[in-house]
Formats: C-alpha cells, sequence, structure tokens
C-alpha cells in the first residue's frame, strides 16, 4: 500500500508541475503556414496571424545588424509597410563611432567602417479625447549572428499587425507613439538615443509597453514592470485574455548579462511600464537558427493576440491612474488565471504562515511527538536531501556540457533531472529509515520554510509567494494533525501531503524551468538545490510514520 501511495504522490508532483509549467505555455494554434499581405486583410479588425508571419519572414529574411545594408532593406520594408496603413513614419537618425561597438555590428571578415549609421522609426498616433499616451516599441536590428525572427523580428511584425488593426477600427480615444528601435543588440543605442531626444516623454508617456524575446517559443510573459505596479497589473489582467506574469521574472532577468530598451526608459524615471518575452528555445538566441521556420507557431499566434488586445485596450482606457505607492505580488497559477496582490497583502500572508509554523513547531514539542535523536537525524536527513539536489544538478551540467555529444531539448534536460531528485529524496528518506520520524523531521522544514517566507517577503517580495504558499498549507495541515485523535492522524498526514505537493508543484517547478531557460545549464545546482528542498517536506510525510 506504502508503495502505491508513493506512486501516487509522485504522479501529483509531476502532474503538478506539468500544470506548471502549462501556465507559461501559449495555447495551441493550427497556422496552415498561409501568409497574407496588408493589403489583403484590409478592412478586417481582428488581429491575423497570417499577416504577422507574412511581416515577420520579409523582416527575418538574413542577419541584420545595425549599420549594415540588411537593416536598411528591413527598415525600408517597415516604413513602406506603415506608410501603406495611412500612417506617417519620422526618421531619427544617429551614428556611434565606439570601435567596440562597430566591431560587434561588423560581420566577421568584413572591413569595419569609420561609424554605424542608425536610425530609429516614430510613428505618433493622436487620439480623438486623449487621457493616456501610450508608448509602443521593439527593435528591428539583429545581431550580426543570426536573422533576429525571435529577437525582436516577431514584436515588430506583431506590432505592425496591431497598428493595422488599430487603424481599421478608427481613430483611437488615445495617443499612441509606436518606436521601432534600432542599435538595441548594441547596449540599446536606440533607445538611449531616443530619451535623450525627447526628455518630455518621461512626463508624457501614462503607459511604456516593450516587447523582446530570449528564443524562439514560450509563453509570451510579462515579467518587469516600473515600481508601483499594484494598479498596472489589473490593467493587464483585464486587457489580455490569457495573461502570464510573475513578479519574480524582474528577479530572474536581473541575473542576466542583457538589458532591454525598457531598462533604458526605467532608468529615466519612465512609469506604468511593462516588459515582455519569450523564453523556449533559447539555445537559437542570437544564433542562425533564430530563424523563421524555429519561430513556434503557438508563440506567434499569442505574440499576435496579445500585442493586438494591449494595444486595443490601452487605446480607450479611461482610468490611467497607473502609479502607487505599492507593488504587487502576481503569478499564474493554471493557463490564462493570473493571481495580483498587493505586496502588503503578501507580508500578512508571510507573517501569517511563519506564526502557523511556530504553532506548529510548539505543537509537535508539547506533545512529545520525536526525541533528540529522532531531531538531529531530521535535520542530517534535510541538509542531505538539498546537498543531493545541488549534486545531481551539478553533475546534469557535467554530463550535458562535456560528455553527450549532442544537443538535447532542454525540457527533457529538466524534466529527467527533476524525476532523478524525486527518486533521490525518496531514496535517502528510506535510507535513513527508523532513524527518522515524521515529526523531527518535520521541525527542521517548518523553520527551513518560515526563515524563507520571512527573507523573500522582505528582501525578494517578487518571490515571496512561493515559501508562502508551500508554508500556508503544511503548517496548518501539521497543526491539525497533532490535534486531531490518532485514529484520524495518518490520513491527516496523507491529505496534507497530496495538497501541498499540488500547490508546490504548480508553483515551484515553473519557476525553476524559466531560470533553467533564462540562465542555462550554470543554474542546474541551484535548481537541483531548490528543487530537493521543495519536495522534502511533503515527501516525508508519505514516507515517514
Amino acid at each position: 500500500m506504502k508503495k502505491i501511495l508513493h506512486v501516487l504522490l509522485a504522479m501529483v508532483i509531476i502532474a503538478g508541475g506539468y500544470l506548471g509549467i502549462m501556465a507559461y505555455e501559449p495555447s495551441s494554434y493550427n497556422f496552415d503556414e498561409q501568409t497574407m499581405t496588408v493589403a489583403e486583410a484590409a478592412g478586417e479588425k481582428q488581429a491575423s496571424v497570417a499577416v504577422m508571419m507574412g511581416h515577420l519572414k520579409h523582416i527575418a529574411f538574413s542577419a541584420h545588424p545595425a549599420g549594415s545594408v540588411a537593416n536598411q532593406n528591413v527598415r525600408a520594408y517597415l516604413i513602406e509597410q506603415i506608410e501603406a496603413m495611412g500612417y506617417v513614419v519620422r526618421e531619427e537618425h544617429f551614428t556611434n563611432t565606439d570601435p567596440e561597438v562597430i566591431a560587434a555590428a561588423t560581420p566577421d571578415g568584413e572591413p569595419l567602417p569609420e561609424q554605424l549609421n542608425m536610425t530609429n522609426l516614430v510613428v505618433e498616433v493622436a487620439g480623438t479625447n486623449p487621457l493616456a499616451t501610450t508608448l509602443v516599441m521593439a527593435h528591428y536590428d539583429s545581431t550580426k549572428h543570426g536573422p533576429g525572427a525571435g529577437d525582436d523580428g516577431i514584436s515588430v511584425a506583431s506590432i505592425l499587425e496591431a497598428m493595422r488593426v488599430l487603424k481599421a477600427n478608427g481613430q483611437p480615444q488615445n495617443n499612441f507613439v509606436f518606436l521601432f528601435t534600432d542599435g538595441e543588440e548594441l547596449k540599446m543605442l536606440g533607445a538611449k538615443d531616443y530619451v535623450e531626444k525627447h526628455p518630455e516623454m518621461a512626463e508624457t508617456a501614462t503607459f511604456v509597453l516593450d516587447f523582446e524575446a530570449r528564443g524562439t517559443g514560450g509563453g509570451m510573459i510579462m515579467f518587469r514592470t516600473s515600481n508601483g505596479n499594484n494598479h498596472l497589473l489589473h490593467h493587464y489582467v483585464a486587457a489580455v485574455s490569457t495573461p502570464m506574469a510573475t513578479s519574480i521574472g524582474s528577479s530572474i532577468f536581473d541575473l542576466l548579462p542583457n538589458g532591454t530598451d525598457l531598462t533604458v526608459f526605467l532608468n529615466s524615471n519612465y512609469e506604468g511600464a511593462m516588459d515582455f518575452l519569450m523564453l523556449d528555445g533559447v539555445e537559437n538566441y542570437h544564433a542562425p537558427t533564430d530563424n523563421y521556420d524555429n519561430i513556434d507557431r503557438n508563440s506567434a499566434y499569442q505574440y499576435t493576440t496579445t500585442i493586438s488586445e494591449l494595444i486595443n485596450y490601452f487605446a480607450k482606457i479611461n482610468d490611467v491612474e497607473n502609479i502607487e505607492n505599492e507593488n504587487a505580488v502576481y503569478f499564474p497559477i493554471f493557463r490564462g488565471m493570473q493571481i495580483v496582490m498587493p505586496e502588503s497583502i503578501a507580508k500578512v500572508l508571510a507573517i501569517t504562515a511563519a506564526l502557523l509554523a511556530v504553532i506548529a513547531i510548539v505543537l509537535l514539542i508539547v506533545k512529545k511527538t520525536f526525541n533528540k535523536r529522532q531531531l538531529l537525524w531530521g535535520a542530517i536527513a534535510l541538509v542531505a536531501i538539498i546537498l543531493c539536489g545541488a549534486v545531481i544538478g551539478f553533475v546534469t551540467r557535467i554530463v550535458v556540457v562535456n560528455i553527450i555529444p549532442v544537443r538535447l531539448p532542454l525540457f527533457a534536460i529538466y524534466t529527467v533531472m527533476l524525476i532523478i531528485i524525486l527518486l533521490a529524496v525518496l531514496g535517502i528518506l528510506r535510507l535513513f529509515g527508523k532513524r527518522l520520524n515524521f515529526s523531527g523531521f518535520a521541525v527542521w522544514y517548518l523553520v527551513l520554510l518560515a526563515i524563507a517566507t520571512i527573507i523573500l517577503t522582505f528582501l525578494l517580495s517578487g518571490a515571496s509567494y512561493l515559501p508562502i504558499f508551500i508554508l500556508l498549507p503544511l503548517a496548518g495541515g501539521i497543526i491539525i494533525y497533532t490535534l486531531i485523535a490518532e485514529k484520524y492522524k495518518q490520513r491527516t498526514k496523507k491529505i496534507v501531503a497530496i495538497i501541498t505537493a499540488a500547490i508546490a508543484s504548480i508553483l515551484v517547478v515553473p519557476v525553476l524551468y524559466l531560470i533553467f531557460m533564462a540562465i542555462l545549464t550554470p543554474t542546474l545546482f541551484i535548481i537541483g538545490t531548490l528543487f530537493a528542498g521543495s519536495i522534502a517536506g511533503y515527501l516525508s510525510i508519505y514516507s515517514l510514520e
């Protein structure tokens, strides 16, 4: 019977993790590979993937780094398409003579020019009764290493299609500025030039939307905002049909060496700002394989529809009080189901969870559910489990980087590693066997989670929801376990384990996956550590009497 229960719990963890990851993946879309032109879609008031993909074919035809002839061709195409929709385009030229920058943009083997000539494209749209001005931007240059279909052709093409839909629906109520920057791959030069030339926009722009990509697939995640974002998050959730936003995203992004155009605007104190990207297919990032064929068609559909939904929403928004003193903690739990709560609520929940943990620990002690020896072995077992996760992650990195000769799908690497850790944790608990009991182990696990909850809530609030929503049901369940009659204890333990495992896997597994996709193999030992630590408690409930 116990083996069956172990299998059941493992299935809950795997299923919860899968559902959690799917919350960050786009819905399926059947694209027949037939593209359309703007002229063929004339009058259509809904965004069309076929039109967007038609744009993308032209934009991502070849590598087009800033200053290159290929990038001039892309720019000419953008101007032609925008003017064909009936908009007026303003070209803003700038140059750069930094040898390092020039070398980064010049294809290998070609002579270095004396300067790079670059151009931002700006389209201003006046509203009929404007209460807000929304700045919408993406960059149209690529690196010299690849065509940039994901980074950032898909965003540029989707904005073009959203502009077509905006025009088809008549003059908007609110103002827009569409900005297609050049030189983003060269330390965000285009964004810097625009900010320097238009200091007034820091006050004029009510909202700023920046669209990026760090791969060729996956969900379109809203991963970073300006400060005081609680009200802004509610706008985002109201605007889009499939919201995918996580407050831990900014913390992950801060670990990366790259910036985005929005970095420049945030540094210049722009407010009401949101940054978007996709992460799957990160192996194609800044590579020749970042091409039209490798763009995930489901992601293409989500970029097309989401960008159009956002622009249509901000075209007629009346509630423009987007700046608050308070930030939000936010995350998806299932696809299309987005949780947004003020930091103040998260702090209340964190303190509540920590107090419940203290109460649970006190009850376990008062009820004399363990002895000193079992408490010591509980500490040793928890440390062994966490170290085991780190070692498995480290070994996985060595195997993937140095031993396996072929490039494996990243999702497969991640999944196999987590399953091995899952089995290893069960093995460690079994190995320690009768030296442990549930209560002696649970005390240390509750202490670990309570400390993590308080530290993250007050130092890295965007990630606080992870330990909060693991600790709340676990501590509450253990309190019930200590107070109920003996004959109900085993059943209560199983229920607590199932609930905690489901919640934890839904929340933790996708976040670890995002970290992996963002930074790749260097993070595997960290991911292994965090995963092993997060599953130790509820696996112990099943494994230990």
